[in-house]
């Protein structure tokens, strides 16, 4: 995925509200100020990019919201570093082909549930999101991030990755101490449009 391909999905987006709205756009200007070392017009690569992790202090980065089926449950990761639960997700690498392949692979990688995700809500996002992050990320300061929801079978069985700590299903509204701050009210967003 190049910045440019990166934009023309980000433009796609239909934000729910003016903050997604302007959220969005912050997202766009990143991706045109630091399109990567081919340059802008010129396909840009990704290296150098702000899709690149080491590109500039803030970068691009991918989540997969993963649910059962039901809308009901949803996986969540023991993240190490961090020392809290979140949804699967991480940076995103030149092969992949969108957000949602990268939040996909993510998703594989850090549940065991590979061939069992499937996108919903239409592909689309559920939304992008700014995340500080602590001094220990070195010169990282933030990542902006661009969700989006799949689901798999319910009881689909989860395998924990060297990554993390931890890893189980949690009913949404039943949610382990030690969750993101943010994370309650855009997991029941996401299962209420599932179960719209």
């Amino acid at each position: 995925m190049t910045p440019e391909q990166a934009d023309a999905e980000l433009a796609a987006v239909h934000p729910r509200d003016a903050a997604q709205a302007a959220l969005r756009e912050v997202l766009r200007e990143r991706l045109a100020r630091f399109p990567g070392h081919g340059g802008s017009g010129s396909g840009g690569s990704f290296a150098g990019s702000a899709l690149d992790r080491d590109g500039t202090s803030e970068h691009l980065t991918t989540t997969a919201f993963v649910f059962e089926r039901s809308g009901r449950r949803t996986a969540l990761v023991a993240h190490r570093r961090l020392g809290m639960w979140l949804q699967p997700g991480g940076h995103l690498e030149p092969g992949d082909a969108s957000f949602a392949a990268a939040a996909r692979r993510e998703a594989a990688e850090e549940t065991g549930l590979g061939g069992l995700l499937e996108l919903a809500l239409g592909g689309m996002p559920l939304d992008v999101q700014r995340h500080e992050l602590a001094t220990s990320y070195g010169r990282c300061t933030a990542h902006l991030d661009v969700a989006h929801v799949f689901v798999v079978p319910d009881g689909s069985p989860l395998v924990v990755s060297e990554e993390s700590e931890g890893l189980a299903w949690f009913a949404v509204d039943d949610l382990p101490d030690g969750t993101a701050p943010d994370l309650p009210p855009r997991l029941a967003l996401a299962s209420a449009l599932l179960r719209a």
